[in-house]
């Protein structure tokens, strides 16, 4: 019985002493308690702006080398919670540069800032201070467990050396609530000193859908001429972006500023990232709203890779995306100006983009992708095949990726202005980049009028591989363009390539005076009989020798389009000949067009009024209807198309005509 006591009492010992180990170990520091975690940054603040949070912080002034993990959740963030909490994004130390803001100047031979060295988050603020933490934060659905508005709570930790501080949360780093909603982004205005008329912006773009390393300081830039050994350069993140908006005055106006006025976009040449602010007189003399975006490290004012961390690499992989996100820079400055107008109201009916060289690729691309945005655009020596850049290809990969791997492309757009183009997601980059091959696959499809010119001695970009297979597949298209083949190697030519119903006023301003509209329809010529033939063995013009009678140029009233006929005068431009041209119906906005349906023409002469022709013709598989041979005589003739009520049950690849 003494024995059995014994091991009685040893066995109440043991618990009692296993009782007493149990609190001890709890106490012990878990992961997140390290004695060594950094102290948490300070002065936490934060606002909603028109779908977007600014949060600022103060960085920690007694560590280098540190980053900050901002989290958002719907009530407040505590350290029992923080795990709950959704991480929006690790942003590294000096987060408010503003590196892309960098350019080099060939005049002092450095590096300088465009406008400002570090961002600024309100209208005509100053920049943020050294020290500070940024991050902007694009409010999404997801955000709202899929509604559009709601209150958020943040709080942002310290992370040094790997270890995160999840514990200290407090008034200093948490803040909350605020009310957010769902909604379009509005640019910040900064101050310039460009001159009067001048206005900057800065536009923040949607993080969870951007890559912010192509355009921190990596080696595509040369890093912006900073010392890519430098902490804050070497883990830096961008993800705004400046451009500058020039307002028409009266002395631009004629005195009186209209109510609503045209915008035009200038897409610069490659300059090596060499693109300081506008000089005052970059404005034109036009009554319009001026747009000047900047293509930091030469995008070709397409895009680059979704994925891939430029800083560690410039060699998109298998598995990456292209995305086009210049192209959504621009038409974003577009949709914003236009929504929050500067002064008079803008008149989407007339924006207008241009560019030469590098800035013509962009505007030729412009031009064949988004008709529901721009009425006419213009492109002086631009490439127009990237599988054949020759010496240009090396500038491209390390944005899109290897031609071997070619890359799918993503494609979107503010305002929904991109969804036409949603069928194309996927499309291979080199492919998509193939502007000769797209006017072929997308013939069905309307695309902006353009003019367009290139040079024939061009050691730039080589007339070879782009200028003379873009003429025959321009001729091929049905679209609406002329091209001049000049010899003058790779300058800008000044507009003098546009269809003579695009060209321009007597005042020398293009698109007939920057009145050309997007609304009405036009024809695509093709086949034109005064073109010389293609390809040009010397200077030669192209579908410049036939104009349309247009509203902003009725010298015999404006087309006719309604739901029963299609009707549009022609003339010759100059000499007065006899022409032969196929009439292609373009941009029509109430005529309706089926594929295989017959439709009745008609080519009655204006000098006379008389009846010179008739047929039927029928529309392609795409719904595209085109009336060849149409014989235009001096003094003009006016071509009418009326439907019919007969579909056909095969259809044509081209199209077919039947003379009366």
């Amino acid at each position: 019985m003494a024995r059995y006591l014994c091991v009685f009492r040893m066995f109440c010992a043991l618990i009692i002493n296993l009782s007493c180990v149990i609190p001890v170990a709890a106490q012990s520091p878990a992961p997140n308690e390290l004695t060594d975690a950094p102290a948490q940054p300070s002065g936490l603040r934060a606002f909603h702006r028109s779908g977007q949070t600014f949060l600022t912080w103060q960085e920690r002034p007694d560590i280098a080398g540190e980053s900050y993990r901002v989290y958002r959740y719907n009530q407040p963030i505590t350290a029992a919670n923080l795990a709950e909490a959704v991480r929006l994004y690790e942003v590294p130390e000096g987060s408010a540069r503003f590196f892309a803001n960098r350019y080099y100047s060939y005049d002092s031979r450095d590096w300088r800032y465009r406008y400002v060295e570090r961002l600024v988050v309100e209208d005509g603020g100053e920049p943020l201070p050294p020290g500070t933490g940024l991050l902007v934060w694009t409010l999404a659905p997801e955000d709202f467990g899929g509604g559009t508005s709601g209150s958020g709570y943040y709080a942002v930790t310290t992370v040094y050396n790997g270890t995160e501080n999840t514990l200290d949360l407090g008034p200093g780093n948490t803040f909350g609530p605020l009310a957010e909603a769902v909604a379009d982004p509005r640019p910040i205005e900064v101050p310039n000193s460009i001159g009067p008329g001048w206005h900057v912006f800065i536009q923040y773009m949607d993080l969870r859908a951007w890559n912010p390393t192509f355009h921190a300081p990596n080696s595509t830039n040369g890093y912006y001429g900073l010392d890519a050994a430098d902490f804050e350069v070497a883990h830096a993140i961008q993800y705004a972006y400046d451009y500058a908006v020039f307002v028409p005055g009266a002395g631009q106006c004629g005195g009186n500023v209209p109510t609503r006025v045209p915008v035009i976009v200038e897409l610069h040449a490659w300059g090596g990232n060499s693109y300081g602010p506008p000089s005052p007189r970059k404005a034109r003399p036009w009554c319009a709203y001026q747009i000047f975006p900047v293509d930091e490290s030469e995008t070709w004012w397409f895009g680059f890779a979704r994925n891939i961390d430029y800083r560690q690499s410039n060699n998109p992989k298998a598995g990456d995306a292209i995305v086009n996100y210049t192209e959504q820079r621009v038409l974003r400055m577009i949709y914003d100006l236009y929504r929050f107008p500067l002064g008079p109201e803008v008149d989407l009916d007339r924006v207008y983009v241009y560019g030469h060289s590098m800035g013509a690729s962009g505007a030729l691309a412009m031009a064949l992708r988004y008709p529901n945005v721009f009425a006419a655009a213009y492109a002086s020596k631009p490439m127009t095949n990237y599988r054949q850049a020759d010496g240009w290809k090396g500038t491209v990969t390390p944005k899109w990726g290897s031609e071997t791997l070619n890359l799918p492309v993503t494609l979107d757009g503010p305002g929904g202005w991109a969804a036409h183009l949603a069928k194309y997601n996927g499309t291979g980059v080199w492919d998509w980049q193939n502007h000769q091959a797209t006017l072929h696959s997308r013939q069905g499809e309307d695309m902006a009028p353009l003019g367009i010119s290139q040079g024939i001695n061009d050691t730039s970009i080589p007339w070879e591989t782009q200028g003379a297979p873009m003429l025959a597949a321009l001729e091929d298209s049905r679209q609406v363009w002329a091209e001049r083949v000049m010899d003058n190697n790779h300058a800008w030519d000044e507009f003098l390539a546009l269809p003579p119903t695009l060209g321009k006023d007597a005042a020398y301003t293009p698109f007939y005076g920057l009145r050309a509209r997007r609304s009405e329809t036009i024809p695509g010529l093709g086949r034109l009989s005064s073109n010389p033939t293609i390809p040009p063995t010397t200077t030669a013009s192209y579908n410049q020798s036939v104009e349309w009678s247009a509203s902003w140029n009725a010298w015999d009233g404006p087309p006719l389009d309604t739901p029963s006929s299609w009707q549009i005068s022609l003339r010759p431009v100059g000499e007065p000949i006899t022409l032969t041209v196929d009439v292609t119906l373009r941009r029509v906005q109430t005529f309706r067009v089926l594929p295989g349906a017959l439709y009745r023409w008609e080519n009655w002469r204006l000098a006379d009024g008389q009846l010179v022709a008739s047929g039927t013709v029928m529309a392609d598989e795409t719904g595209l209807l085109s009336v060849p041979g149409i014989c235009i005589s001096p003094s003009g003739n006016r071509v009418r198309v009326y439907s019919q009520i007969h579909r056909s049950t095969c259809l044509p690849l081209l199209f077919s005509a039947v003379p009366d």
